[in-house]
């Protein structure tokens, strides 16, 4: 799949390994594992109002689907939430804009998200953390800023506030 193929970091390559098949422990994983047991146990806790399975914590849920708009607007595509996989999700993020570079630029953006939204529900779960869609969002740019320029090793041709106004400025 795509996520082999991207300039993504190792160790972010296995977490979307991991996420696209069903491997990332969220609590509904848990749960068919017997690792946590009780229905109270499966509440997702960036919104509170659903169990947490994979498909609600990247795409479902309300956080989430601001996020996945917000980043939708940043990278200038029409957004979808039609019910779909998260692997399905990806190959149609990727497919909005076909071509070499952008479609790598596309899979770090998609990476970037998914991971941010991964890094903050832990911080919710484990440290407190009282973040939501705007946090994400600030925390899935950075990412993939930084992903950007280490890829670029460092020779990056926009500054990080163009990044932020517009990405694809830098596979023009």
């Amino acid at each position: 799949m795509y996520v082999w193929k991207s300039d993504a970091l190792g160790n972010i390559q296995v977490f979307a390994w991991r996420l696209l098949h069903s491997r990332l422990q969220t609590r509904d994983e848990l749960f068919k594992r017997h690792v946590i047991s009780g229905q109270h146990n499966l509440g997702f806790p960036l919104c509170s109002h659903q169990n947490e399975s994979q498909f609600h914590l990247f795409l479902s849920c309300r956080v989430a689907k601001e996020v996945w708009l917000s980043i939708f607007d940043w990278v200038q595509v029409a957004g979808n939430f039609s019910s779909i996989s998260v692997s399905d999700h990806l190959i149609w993020f990727v497919s909005v804009m076909s071509g070499g570079t952008r479609k790598n630029c596309k899979i770090l953006i998609w990476l970037s998200v998914v991971r941010a939204i991964w890094l903050i529900r832990n911080d919710i779960l484990f440290n407190g953390g009282l973040q939501g869609s705007r946090e994400i969002v600030v925390v899935a740019k950075s990412l993939a800023w930084e992903w950007f320029c280490a890829v670029k090793h460092g020779q990056c041709s926009l500054t990080h506030d163009e990044w932020n106004s517009c990405p694809l400025l830098a596979f023009s």
